[in-house]
């Protein structure tokens, strides 16, 4: 609406006649007002409307501060007039802040009351209006006129008075959100330097969250406005293994409207596990609404704090170890339970005490000594010392001595840790005796090393002398004796022999046959220890050499009615038929000799699992268990042998497994008393076996 219509032929603006009109636009002036809600906003809408309503572009606005005016706004001539001040008063605007009623003059240049500092301001018409605020005049508000004779009537004062009662109250109202927002702001400020989330909610039935402080998403992870737009409730964070416990504590406290506190777990966005701690206050309200305000303080690190301190103390009172702690003035603040039993005090014994008391010498200044260390240099010292126990007993101590610093950095005490050494240190003396003692053990040990040393090396002289020797007589017999088997043979050929004489060439021939293999046994051993066997390999049906054997010694298993059975596959090797033959020949001989009249004798040839496997099966009287590891030893004859005086050298199966190993097989023995016995020996088969010069070096 256009407020300031011109009056009909005349060149300004008819107040009276409009002043209808101008009332009834006091409502939409109105709500302009209201909808303005900063102060300096307010203010600059209070003026312009007043201006256009008096159709004039002069007037200022002044605020009451205490006793005085103060500009705060002008328009036209009065724009450089803001921060001019008034004592209650002086001047128009002064005695409208003193009577608090409107004034209008109708020359300012000729009113007695005029303010000289406006003498040079071509203005003369001019009102004053009151703004009221609690009963008071809060400001003033001024209109001019240029125009000579132009002047204000009462109906116009009256206009501007009603306006100023709706600028007042358009005023207040911006000033008491003004003051609203800036309480809000610093209470928002206040509780974002809080550290925790602080909350207003009311219960009719269903909790509503009016007001969650931002610091609630660093705590849970979800921003405020999920709880205060009831997206999420603080319920739903609490962690499923506390649930049932808060929410029956937080019944009872509700129903008491008693303060409350509550520790639990809450389960943060990112899936972590944060502990809070809650305090809150429901207080009752209209019907059965509960209003309640709370905090929840993010108290995670002070728990683990806590069970750091916890664990921290736990392994400090179960150390094997005493562990004490002194202040800055060197009196023991801590004891566990470990220093008690070392040193016997109690912690009520201790505490507060020097602790110089704990020297093995109260006149000794090494603690003092040790505490100045740590408390100078900062850093840990180490010893070995002696102290003393509450019943005057020394012992010996391994002792660390710590600083423990404040967050500065500075010393503030000390901690010690004691170890009682004392059964250390006599294990320590023990096994220094100990060890001296093995040193002369040791030096006499290897004198006696050097001494066997040098007896083993005579043994092997005179061992080396006496195959020597054993070669030399087997040689030296091997010729008479060939020579006399020649005669022997030649006189039993005789047919005028009696029967007695027949009879002793037989066993000379028998003995001497006899001495005949033990030389040759000794001459063979002899070229197996000296490295000089010779083989001569070549493939061979080793069934054949096992049949040759069975036919051999026929005529002696025939004398004991022993069976000879052989079960053989035809298995080519590799080998020194000769020697192979000699092999069968010596287990087939044992079988017969240890085999009872009656029994049996299996000689099995087969290939089985990539090998040639000779197996010789006796039903005989077997071998005790304690002779079968020395059956290969040289000389050596079982117990049963000896006793049953079976024949025999003691030669025969040495011989027999060095020949099977200088073919690269191998031999060993099965046998339980009384049931038999087996020998088995594993050969190559002649595709798997070395070239023939490899076997001639095997025997070597």
């Amino acid at each position: 609406m256009n407020l300031s219509s011109a009056r009909a032929g005349a060149s300004h603006r008819d107040f009276t006649a409009h002043a209808a009109e101008e009332l009834a636009a006091f409502h939409e002036i109105a709500k302009g007002l209201i909808d303005r809600l900063d102060v300096q906003g307010v203010l600059e809408t209070i003026l312009a409307r007043a201006t256009a309503l008096a159709g004039t572009s002069d007037g200022f606005l002044y605020l009451a501060e205490g006793d005085e005016l103060v500009v705060r706004l002008g328009f036209g001539k009065f724009r450089d007039e803001v921060g001019y001040r008034l004592a209650r008063g002086e001047g128009l605007a002064g005695r409208v802040f003193e009577t608090g009623e409107p004034l209008a003059v109708d020359d300012y240049q000729a009113w007695e009351g005029r303010r000289r500092d406006f003498d040079d301001h071509p203005f003369h018409a001019m009102v004053g209006v009151p703004l009221r605020a609690s009963g008071r005049v809060a400001g003033v508000i001024g209109i001019s006129h240029p125009e000579l004779g132009k002047s204000y009537t009462a109906s116009e004062v009256e206009v501007l008075r009603r306006f100023a009662d709706l600028a007042s109250l358009a005023l207040e109202n911006a000033r008491l959100f003004t003051a609203a927002d800036e309480g809000q702001t610093r209470f928002r400020s206040l509780v974002g330097n809080i550290p925790g989330a602080i909350y207003q909610a009311t219960f009719d039935g269903a909790w509503s969250i009016r007001f969650m402080s931002d610091t609630m998403e660093e705590l849970c992870g979800y921003p405020p406005e999920d709880f205060t737009t009831g997206r999420r409730t603080v319920e739903s964070l609490i962690h499923p293994d506390d649930h049932a416990a808060v929410m029956a504590e937080f019944d009872v406290a509700l129903r008491s409207l008693e303060p409350y506190i509550l520790e639990y777990r809450v389960i943060h966005r990112d899936g972590s596990i944060r502990h809070v701690h809650e305090r809150s206050r429901g207080i009752a309200g209209p019907g059965s609404t509960i209003l309640l305000d709370g905090s929840l303080f993010d108290v995670t690190e002070r728990r683990r704090a806590e069970e750091t301190r916890t664990h921290l103390a736990a392994i400090v009172e179960s150390s094997h170890d005493a562990i004490y702690g002194t202040g800055p003035d060197r009196t023991i603040t801590s004891w566990n339970a470990s220093a008690a039993r070392i040193y016997g005090y109690t912690a009520e014994e201790v505490l507060g005490r020097p602790v110089s008391m704990l020297v093995a010498d109260a006149a000794d200044p090494e603690a003092r000594r040790i505490s100045d260390q740590v408390f100078g240099t900062g850093e840990s010292v180490v010893i070995e010392t002696v102290r003393r126990r509450k019943d005057g007993s020394l012992f010996d101590a391994s002792l660390t001595v710590a600083p423990v610093k404040d967050g500065a950095g500075n010393v503030v005490g000390t901690s010690a840790v004691l170890r009682d050494v004392t059964e250390r240190k006599r294990i320590e003396a023990e096994r220094d005796r100990l060890l001296a003692t093995e040193q002369e053990t040791r030096a006499a040990a290897e004198s006696a090393r050097s001494e066997l040393a040098k007896q083993n090396e005579r043994l092997r002289e005179l061992d080396h002398l006496k195959d020597e020797f054993i070669a030399l007589i087997s040689h030296e017999l091997r010729t008479p004796l060939t020579s006399i088997r020649g005669y022997i043979d030649l006189i039993l050929e005789d047919g005028s022999l009696t029967a007695d004489q027949r009879r002793f060439l037989e066993i000379a021939d028998r003995n001497s046959d006899r001495l005949l293999r033990l030389v040759g046994d000794l001459l063979l051993v002899a070229q197996l220890e000296a490295g000089n066997l010779e083989l001569e390999p070549a493939p061979i049906n080793l069934a054949a050499i096992a049949g040759d054997s069975l036919v051999a010694a026929l005529p002696g298993a025939e004398a004991k009615q022993i069976d000879l059975i052989l079960e053989a596959e035809n298995v080519q090797v590799l080998g020194d038929s000769v020697r192979l033959g000699q092999v069968l020949d010596n287990l087939v001989s044992n079988a017969i000799k240890f085999t009872q009249e009656g029994g049996r004798v299996v000689v099995q040839v087969e290939a089985r699992g990539g090998e040639a496997i000779l197996e010789i099966r006796d039903s005989g009287i077997g071998i005790a268990p304690s002779d079968q590891p020395f059956l290969f030893d040289r000389f050596f004859r079982t117990a049963e042998a000896t006793q049953s005086a079976i024949q025999g050298t003691g030669l025969g199966l040495t011989i027999t497994k060095a020949l099977v190993e200088a073919h690269g097989g191998s031999i060993s023995v099965s046998s339980e008393e009384g049931s038999g016995t087996t020998f088995r020996v594993a050969l190559q088969l002649e595709r798997d076996a070395a070239p023939a010069r490899d076997l001639a070096g095997a025997a070597s």
